[in-house]
C-alpha cells in the first residue's frame, strides 16, 4: 500500500496535465470543417477528465493524498493559438506516451480496488487514443 500512496498521485498528476488536458484549456482555434473535430476532442479531454476525478475521489477514499498538480509543462505553450488539426497528431503522441507508462505502472499497484480502476481507465485510454487516431486519418487523405 506504501507504494500506491507515492505512485498513484503522481499518475493523477501526470495524467491531469496531459497534453489533451492543456490543449482543452488552451482553446485550439476550430473554423468550418474543423469545429466537429474540436467539438469530438473536447469530448474525449471530457470523459478524461471525468475519470480522472473518479481516480481523485478513489484515492480519497483510500487516504491518499491528492497531489498538487502545478502547471503544464512549458514546452505546452507553443501551442496557443494553433488550429484543432494541428494539435491532433501531437496529442495522439503524448497520450501513446502516457499510455505506456500507465501499463507500466498498473502492475505496481497493491491494492484490487484501485488497480481495477487504473485497468478501467486503461481501456477508456486506448479507446481516446482510437478516436483520436480516427480524427487524424480524414486528414492524411486531404
Amino acid at each position: 500500500m506504501m507504494a500506491d500512496a507515492t505512485l498513484l498521485p503522481e499518475l493523477l498528476r501526470r495524467e491531469s496535465r496531459s497534453y489533451l488536458h492543456y490543449i482543452r484549456e488552451s482553446f485550439p482555434y476550430a473554423k468550418g470543417a474543423d469545429k466537429p473535430l474540436h467539438s469530438q476532442l473536447m469530448a474525449l479531454a471530457q470523459a478524461d477528465d471525468a475519470e480522472l476525478a473518479r481516480l481523485g475521489r478513489l484515492l480519497q477514499k483510500h487516504r491518499i493524498a491528492l497531489p498538487f498538480l502545478g502547471a503544464f509543462p512549458v514546452a505546452f505553450t507553443s501551442s496557443n493559438f494553433v488550429s484543432i488539426s494541428f494539435v491532433i497528431p501531437r496529442v495522439i503522441a503524448d497520450q501513446k506516451l502516457l499510455l505506456a507508462e500507465l501499463e507500466r505502472d498498473i502492475p505496481k499497484i497493491g491494492d484490487p480496488e484501485l488497480r481495477a480502476h487504473l485497468e478501467a481507465y486503461r481501456e477508456l485510454k486506448r479507446r481516446i487514443l482510437d478516436e483520436l487516431e480516427s480524427l487524424r486519418a480524414p486528414q492524411k487523405a486531404a
